[in-house]
């Protein structure tokens, strides 16, 4: 996790998007092993993954080369958030489901 991007999304709270347009020019970043080293990443987008108010994980993009901050405008940045909130509500269902079917195994 020391060099998780997605860790430092949950550091926010609630939790929230964050957008790394070039990883080697953000101080949080620019001595991480992922970009000083294989796979060299310099650009990262997420947005958490929420179920009933919990953080569940993230939902991220990744790419080798830098993004120029004003292509990841907010409709952007909320696609992915929406994308995000589909996968917890996916969770929520499939936990749902599991739950309902072991009760229905064990009267």
């Amino acid at each position: 996790r020391e060099s998780s991007f997605c860790a430092w999304l949950l550091l926010n709270d609630p939790p929230a998007p964050m957008v790394v347009p070039d990883s080697k020019l953000d101080p949080r970043f620019v001595h991480n092993p992922l970009v000083t080293g294989p796979p060299y990443l310099r650009f990262y987008a997420g947005a958490p993954i929420m179920v009933k108010g919990l953080c569940m994980g993230s939902l991220c993009t990744l790419d080798l080369q830098p993004h120029h901050k004003n292509l990841w405008v907010p409709g952007r940045i909320g696609l992915l958030s929406t994308f995000a909130d589909l996968v917890g509500s996916l969770l929520l269902k499939s936990k749902e489901q599991t739950t309902k079917s072991g009760l229905l195994q064990h009267p």
